[in-house]
Parts: C-alpha cells; structure tokens; sequence
C-alpha cells in the first residue's frame, strides 16, 4: 500500500521494524517491487544484494520485479542488462511468452526508443493469440507516439474501448500524449475534459500538446489553472510550460515560472529548464 502511493520511505520503514524471522521472499518482493514502481532502481537492486547475502529465496516474482527495472529509463540500462539485443534473445529462447513476458519486452523497446520494434511485436503478440493488457497498450501508445502514426493509434484506442480500459487514468495520459504528438489537439482535449480525475501528468501531456503546435496562451492558461486547483506541478510539468512560453509564449511569464521552481516550490533546475530558458529569451531577442 505504501509503495502503491509513493511512500516507499515509509514502506522501508514497515520492512526494517519486522524481524529478521518475519522477512520472508514476500516481504522482499514486495520492497524490491514497490523500489521499482518508484523508480529507485538501484535501491531494487541492492535489495537483490541482501537478499543474496542473506540466503532469502529469489523466485520468480523478484526476477519479474528486476526485469522491469532493467526495461527502466535511464542510461544504466545497458550496463546493468547488456543490451536490448540480448534481451530479444533471452525472449525468443522461451518456448511459452505468457503476458507479462511480451509487455516485458515491449516496455524494453519502448524505454529505449524503439517504437517500430514496439509494434513489430504488438502484432506478432496479437498473432500468438495474446491479449493485451493495459500495460501493453500504455508500452504501445508511448511507440505511436513517438512515430506520429495516428491511424495506428486510432485502432489500439478503440481496442481499448473494447477491452474495457476506457476509464483507465494512464491509458487516458497515453492517449492524450498519443494524440498531441500527432496533431489531433481536439481529441486529445476531449479526452483530457472527460476524465474525473486530471493528474499532474494529465495536465502535463495535454500542456505540452499545445506548447509543441504554438498554443503558448492556451498552455500557459491551463497551467495556472492547474496551479488554481491544487494540482501541484514537477520538473517535468515546468519543462512544458517553459518550453510553450519559448514557442508562442509571453517570455515574462517563462522567466515568472523559471524563478518559481526553486522559490516557490523548491524543485531543482535541470538543463532541460535552463535550455528552454536560453530559447525563451533568444525568441524574445
């Protein structure tokens, strides 16, 4: 529960006042997993180290967890899994691919930007007579993206429709960032209008849609009325407003957010943050 709301400090904390009696595989598993869901690969894979220091089983369930670690962003992926080459090889050697082999793979290719593998194996999945998940159509959608290959996109969508995952809030994230990146600003939106529940990555992807096709005003709109319900932005959300102020923003409220970041709301400025303020500030001459 806490790793599933992101509080993998407090989960660490329930794990550490157990004894050393009551740490079973499970209890690992579910450490090592929720380390993964949070991002914090590493701290996944010095678990494994304990777990191997202490003689605790490793199953499968804390080889799955490691697998999506290795399929995690980040340059330290071939150092720590070799390459997506060998992984492709590691999966073409297992003679029965259950789901969560093919979305292992898929989620391989897709982290390291290789969108038309991604749906080279999308459809041999569907040929095997596999059926996705939500999982797999996230891994997907992020592919169609990045190729801008709409119609392709228009199908996984009313597949999704058909599998049911229609109200599902990170397909709906997908989708939105899905149709920005090709152009259909209207659907995107529509979409964006009808979910319940908008997170910061909700706000973020349908920002950023309108930043990239030079709606500045429209984005820098939505961004304060995020801010006005409460949302509270992140690194990545900045990056979108700053990047839409540079295309066809008004450059004074650029520099109001870039200073905000830190005072306001105490985020640290990456390099992504100071080039979009170099390019906000050339525009502006």
């Amino acid at each position: 529960m806490y790793c599933k709301c992101a509080l993998i400090d407090s989960a660490r904390k329930v794990f550490n006042e157990n004894t050393e009696s009551m740490k079973l595989s499970i209890c690992y598993n579910a450490l090592l997993s929720g380390y993964v869901l949070n991002l914090r690969y590493c701290d996944a894979f010095l678990l494994l180290g304990k777990m191997r220091e202490l003689g605790v089983e490793i199953n499968a369930v804390t080889m799955l967890g490691l697998i999506l670690a290795c399929a995690g962003p980040g340059d330290n992926v071939y150092e720590i899994c070799g390459s997506v080459d060998y992984g492709r090889r590691l999966f073409n050697e297992i003679p029965e691919k259950g789901l969560i082999t093919w979305n292992a793979m898929i989620f391989g290719y897709a982290q390291n930007g290789l969108a038309s593998q991604v749906l080279e194996l999308y459809r041999e999945m569907k040929t095997c007579g596999v059926f996705p998940d939500a999982v797999t159509f996230v891994g997907v959608l992020s592919s169609v993206a990045h190729l801008g290959a709409r119609s392709v996109g228009c199908a996984v969508e009313q597949q999704i429709a058909a599998n049911g995952f229609g109200r599902n809030p990170f397909l709906s994230n997908a989708l939105i960032n899905m149709y920005s990146r090709c152009g259909n600003l209207k659907k995107a939106r529509a979409i964006f209008d009808r979910m319940p529940v908008k997170s910061v990555v909700s706000w973020t992807a349908i920002i950023g849609g309108y930043g990239m096709h030079g709606q500045g005003e429209v984005a820098v709109q939505l961004f304060d009325e995020m801010i006005r319900i409460g949302v509270r932005p992140d690194s990545t959300a900045f990056v979108s407003v700053l990047s839409a102020c540079s295309h066809a923003g008004p450059s004074d409220k650029g520099s109001n957010y870039f200073a905000a970041m830190e005072k306001k709301y105490g985020l640290q400025l990456g390099p992504e943050h100071y080039s979009c303020m170099v390019d906000l500030l050339g525009r502006a001459g």
